[in-house]
């Protein structure tokens, strides 16, 4: 298989210098056909500059203009430097923060762009001068680089089978965004009929003990213990933090680490590791369904747990956190569609991350 250096293979054009976001606002096209996009080193749709005159000139030179007829590959020089996308159907032009690879006729029959971009991308990040926001892609490293080239069979039949598997991610993701939507939809009663508390006003607050890896080895049992740090069972003992099953179910919530804040229900008896607990108070038990409570706690508390804030800090803020209350009737139904919707999201997530993984 032979070797090329990029630049056989690709004509490397530079973009315009002295096309800056003022030129463009200050030439305008009258008729809007006249006006072609710019793109900048940021490579992505979202942040095109405006467009601006076709027939523009800057310190004498007509700007270049790249054909809707022509397939290309811009590469990001400035900001998300060494950053590839396939550009195609679109007569544009591109400011002096990327570069634009165009393949020269011998090779116009034997480099699926596509394919280029997924193989090369993870190389065209190491022809950039640094890893920060300031960072700056080599033109003169990379156009020296050898690449071997397969067949175009092979390359387009990869993008083939590449291309289908994005798709399904595509939808896959979709699909969780739009339960992701009509999660928040129906978790959010109609305040009027609600009755608003702060959490301790429903909840007795308890922290667990320190308990050592030695003292549950010299302890062991078959009642969990869960840690502080992240929620997850850390051993087994022969004592539970109480007795009282009437006290159960509960929540519990994490205290350290540097996890984003967990919290989960527990109905079994446990003990914990100075993880926080919950349990309802006997005068509100009747107006409570926990699930739901942990459930509205879960998607509107954001916690970030450090140690710089210390575990008092994120007592307060779970301990005064409003909460709107409806009946119980209302809750147990928000909660099953809740539950449903969060069981379809878990499927999906599995066989997105089976299919990324193949």
């Amino acid at each position: 298989m032979n070797k090329y250096p990029i630049k056989e293979i690709f004509k490397i054009h530079g973009g315009v210098n002295g096309l800056t976001e003022k030129i463009i606002y200050e030439n305008q096209a009258k008729k809007p056909e006249d006006n072609i996009i710019v793109f900048s080193g940021a490579t992505d749709e979202s942040f095109l500059l405006p467009k601006v005159n076709k027939n523009l000139v800057i310190n004498g030179k007509p700007i270049k203009i790249f054909s809707k007829n022509k397939k290309y590959i811009i590469v990001a020089r400035k900001g998300k430097a060494g950053l590839m996308k396939l550009i195609r159907g679109i007569n544009f032009t591109i400011n002096d923060d990327a570069y634009i690879m165009e393949l020269k006729k011998p090779f116009q029959n034997k480099v699926n762009l596509e394919y280029f971009i997924f193989k090369y991308q993870s190389v065209f990040f190491t022809f950039v001068s640094s890893k920060d926001a300031n960072g700056t892609f080599s033109k003169e490293i990379a156009q020296n680089y050898e690449i071997e080239l397969e067949p175009m069979e092979i390359q387009n039949e990869f993008i083939k089978i590449y291309n289908k598997k994005q798709n399904i991610i595509n939808k896959l993701n979709n699909m969780i965004l739009k339960i992701d939507k009509q999660i928040k939809k129906i978790v959010i009663p109609d305040k009027s009929k609600t009755k608003k508390f702060l959490i301790k006003d429903l909840f007795l607050h308890f922290q667990g003990h320190q308990l050592t890896d030695k003292y549950i080895y010299d302890n062991k049992g078959n009642i969990p213990v869960y840690s502080g740090s992240n929620n997850e069972i850390k051993g087994y003992i022969n004592k539970p933090l109480f007795e009282n099953k009437e006290r159960l179910p509960v929540i519990i919530y994490q205290t350290k680490g540097n996890n984003l804040f967990k919290s989960k229900v527990i109905n079994h008896l446990f003990n914990t590791n100075n993880t926080a607990v919950l349990w309802i108070k006997k005068s509100k038990k009747n107006i409570i369904n926990i699930n739901y409570i942990n459930m509205i706690i879960a998607l509107n508390l954001k916690l970030s747990i450090s140690s710089q804030e210390g575990v008092s800090y994120i007592d307060r803020k779970i301990l005064h956190t409003e909460i709107f209350l409806p009946d119980i009737e209302i809750q147990n139904k928000i909660y099953k569609e809740y539950e449903k919707l969060l069981n379809i999201k878990t499927k999906l997530k599995s066989i997105l991350q089976q299919i990324e993984n193949n």
